[in-house]
């Protein structure tokens, strides 16, 4: 695999071979083998690449050393920085790749985990921030252990995937996933315990407890309480995915499911006019999925190696070779919230999406709440209806509209 085009087929190979087994593993299904096969591929793979990025990065070691050099010329000073730029480039290129090949661990948890349900295990028990991503497989401490614990649920018809294969699921080694939530189980490898051990095991029970009772002290929140959808979700996957299929033969796709909501798929191989490309898209709020994807920011969204049907059209994502955006029309946001009574305003604010409120009778102070801009979200990344969106919005408004109403009457 000395040359890129080499590079290219292989990589292209190993994506498409893990969407295929990806799909072929059936959540009904009473045979539970393809979910070890997926993992022992997984295993292989990011090991592969943990191992290439250990040596990229004792390369680049090296190269620094021999740049501090006194004795260089300029001429093999900047041949060295060249190098070293190259190592840089490589080692966030593996990196990448890692993070890749996680996305399809997320993938298999997906399938068998509804995604509301999930949130909770990419963040900190006690805190706002995300859990720092696991360390590498190879050489792990232990790992043994957790593979045979993983052959041993699945054995016993219990499905489960190896925590350290995803970059949702961040507490705990094992994830059990034959439940409507998950249960995650820290796997010691030794008898010894200390104080790291037990805070894991204290974040692991406090999430439990919390998806058990569905209120408690979570995520730097006191009181966090899940709430029940009023209906099921709609959204426009088949859309999305015919913009990309459109797109394979032509400059790009453009495709507008919902009043104020488009998704554009641009073939990077073709010539564009942007003018056109964007006609009639003003004062909108745009998701740009590709750099969400190479930014490693698609978080606890559904993973795009699901919702991306056509294992052809995947790798066109993955490669850049087609460019999605989704984009939605402030005014039509605004419309759309005056129909459900509120008034709606865009937070500047870091964390913040948008802000409705409402005057309330006999209230100096009008009716707020703020969505989270994780929630918001979901309308580029997961495709989802604004129609939905803001019938949901209007039961979850209304309600909490009643309890500020019962508070000032009792107070």
């Amino acid at each position: 695999m000395d040359s890129d085009l080499s590079l290219i087929t292989y990589y292209r190979r190993r994506i498409l071979t893990f969407k295929n087994k990806l799909e072929n593993i059936d959540i009904e299904s009473s045979d539970l083998q393809p979910l070890i096969e997926f993992q022992s591929y997984l295993i292989k793979q990011i090991v592969r690449d943990e191992k290439r990025l250990k040596r990229r990065k004792e390369e680049l070691v090296t190269l620094k050393r021999g740049l501090r050099d006194k004795g260089l010329e300029k001429r093999e000073a900047r041949a060295l920085k060249e190098l070293i730029s190259s190592r840089k480039e490589s080692i966030a290129g593996n990196k990448y790749l890692l993070y890749l090949w996680r996305c399809f661990g997320d993938g298999l948890v997906f399938k068998f985990i509804s995604k509301w349900n999930l949130k909770r295990f990419l963040y900190e028990a006690d805190s706002v921030e995300i859990k720092q991503k696991s360390g590498h497989i190879h050489g792990k401490n232990g790992f043994e252990k957790e593979l045979v614990l993983l052959i041993d649920a699945i054995k016993n018809n219990v499905p489960a995937v190896l925590c350290d294969l995803t970059n949702v699921i961040r507490h705990g080694d094992l994830c059990l996933l034959g439940a409507s939530d998950p249960v995650v189980i820290e796997v010691k490898s030794s008898k010894n315990t200390n104080r790291r051990v037990e805070r894991q095991l204290e974040s692991i029970n406090k999430l439990h407890r919390y998806l058990e009772e569905d209120v408690g002290d979570v995520g730097g929140v006191e009181g966090m309480q899940r709430v029940e959808l009023h209906s099921e979700e709609r959204h426009h996957g088949e859309a999305f995915n015919k913009a990309l299929d459109l797109s394979k033969d032509r400059p790009y796709a453009k495709l507008n499911p919902e009043k104020g909501l488009y998704y554009i798929a641009l073939n990077t191989e073709y010539e564009k006019d942007f003018d056109e490309v964007f006609e009639g898209i003003e004062n909108s709020i745009v998701y740009m999925l590709n750099q969400a994807k190479t930014e490693q920011r698609w978080d606890n969204y559904y993973p795009f190696v699901l919702s991306i049907k056509d294992p052809a059209n995947l790798y066109r994502f993955i490669a850049g070779e087609v460019y999605v955006l989704v984009a939605v029309s402030t005014i039509v946001l605004k419309e759309m919230a005056s129909d459900i009574g509120y008034d709606l305003e865009i937070s500047e604010y870091e964390n913040e999406s948008f802000i409705f409120s409402k005057p309330l009778t006999g209230c100096d102070e009008p009716f707020r709440a703020i969505v989270s801009e994780h929630f918001s979200g979901r309308l580029g990344l997961e495709f989802m209806s604004l129609e939905w969106f803001f019938e949901n919005e209007k039961k979850l408004l209304g309600d909490l509209e009643g309890k500020v109403k019962n508070a000032m009457g009792n107070a």
